[in-house]
C-alpha cells in the first residue's frame, strides 16, 4: 500500500511532485502518477484536504471527483484541515482568531469542524464534503474500483471502505 497525499489542486503542489502546476493540468498529471503506481502497487490511497484557504467555489470538488474518476483504483481520503498545535496552520488560523476556542481539543477529527473556513459557511462546505463522499462511495464507483483489481484482500477494503464513506455521510 502506498498513501501519498495530493493535498490540494491549487496548493501544496510540491508534494505532488507537480512543480507549479495546478487546477485540471495538475488533476491529470497526478492521476497519470497514480496510474504508474498502480502498475506496481496493489492498493493505493489518495489524500486530499478540502476546506483549506485556496478552496473555493465548485472548483475544488469538481476537480477531486474527476481524479476520482480518471484513477478509480486510488482510494480518496478527504480530510478536514485540523490545526493542531506547533503547525503552521495553527499559526495561520490562529493569528487570524479562526480556531474555534470552545471546541474541545477531543473533537479535532471528522466530522468536526474546529475553525471557521474561509470561503465557505460550515452549511456549504458540509454540503461539499458530502458530495464528494457520495461520489466517492456510489454503487458505480465501487464497481469500478473492483474492476481494476483481481486482488480479493484489495476488494474487501474498497467495500469496506466504501461503507465507511457512506455512513460519514450521514454524520456529515
Amino acid at each position: 500500500m502506498v498513501a501519498p497525499g495530493v493535498e490540494s489542486w491549487t496548493d501544496y503542489s510540491n508534494k505532488a511532485g507537480v512543480g507549479r502546476t495546478g487546477g485540471a493540468a495538475k488533476v491529470q498529471r497526478v492521476a497519470e502518477h497514480f496510474a504508474q503506481l498502480a502498475e506496481n502497487v496493489p492498493y493505493l490511497q489518495a489524500n486530499f484536504m478540502f476546506g483549506l484557504d485556496t478552496d473555493e467555489g465548485d472548483e475544488p470538488v469538481e476537480l477531486t471527483k474527476r481524479f476520482m474518476d480518471l484513477a478509480p483504483f486510488a482510494f480518496p481520503t478527504i480530510n478536514i484541515p485540523v490545526p493542531f498545535g506547533g503547525t503552521p496552520l495553527h499559526d495561520v488560523l490562529a493569528a487570524s482568531g479562526r480556531i474555534l476556542a470552545a471546541m474541545p481539543f477531543t473533537f479535532y477529527y471528522a466530522p468536526y469542524l474546529v475553525t471557521t473556513i474561509r470561503n465557505y459557511d460550515p452549511i456549504t462546505y458540509y454540503t461539499k464534503l458530502i458530495q464528494l463522499h457520495e461520489h466517492a462511495a456510489s454503487p458505480s464507483m465501487l464497481r469500478r474500483r473492483m474492476r481494476t483489481t483481481s486482488n480479493r484482500a484489495v476488494g474487501y477494503v474498497h467495500r469496506a471502505r466504501t461503507a465507511s464513506f457512506r455512513a460519514d455521510i450521514t454524520r456529515f
